[in-house]
């Protein structure tokens, strides 16, 4: 009886096994998002988002790279506006609150959080603050 595994086929042919306990991506540094689709809260109405809040549980290792996380948007299908940089902290800093005030209006949005980085992270919360403001 074989243990359990999961594995995963290369471009260039390579097999290898995934696991949770990586840090990298076969030596360079995983790149990972999440996006969440267009929202409208429920209603086709003008909103005004007064801010983001964005909570993040960060591991520790002894890499040398600089872990990097942005936060863009879009209001319709195309292009993201131009990301926010979020700062993660100083290695050792397990725990962030990010708050991201006055991120404009609209009637739907579509949200992406992305990081680069060897080290263990975790989008543990994210909270959007908004008015409707029209209709």
């Amino acid at each position: 009886c074989l243990d359990s595994y999961t594995l995963a086929g290369t471009y260039e042919g390579r097999l290898c096994e995934l696991s949770l306990d990586a840090y990298d991506d076969l030596g360079a540094p995983f790149r990972a998002y999440i996006q969440s689709g267009f929202q409208d809260h429920g209603t086709p109405s003008v909103k005004d988002c007064s801010r983001v809040i964005l909570t993040l549980k960060r591991g520790q290792t002894q890499s040398d790279d600089i872990p990097v996380a942005q936060l863009k948007w879009r209001d319709q299908p195309g292009p993201w506006e131009e990301p926010i940089m979020i700062d993660l902290g100083q290695t050792g800093d397990t725990y962030a609150v990010v708050d991201l005030p006055g991120l404009g209006t609209y009637r739907q949005r579509d949200w992406c959080f992305e990081f680069t980085g060897s080290e263990e992270l975790a989008l543990v919360g994210a909270v959007e603050e908004f008015e409707i403001t029209g209709s």
